[in-house]
């Protein structure tokens, strides 16, 4: 599970590197190997990695 402050880091390089107006931050389609984990307890990780997201595009505006 990727952490905020790792998220915010990563996403600051591609800010960076592209420009904010040239960079679209979106969850990747890589969700579905998480089903391994059972239908519930895999829709929790890809709700939490998504929150995660938010968190750190909230914290660099």
């Amino acid at each position: 599970m990727e952490e905020v402050e790792f998220l915010k880091k990563y996403s600051k390089k591609g800010i960076d590197q592209y420009g904010r107006e040239n960079l679209i931050i979106k969850p990747d389609c890589g969700f579905y190997p998480l089903k391994i984990f059972g239908e519930e307890i895999g829709y929790k990780i890809a709700i939490r990695k998504v929150e995660n997201m938010i968190h750190a595009l909230k914290e660099l505006k």
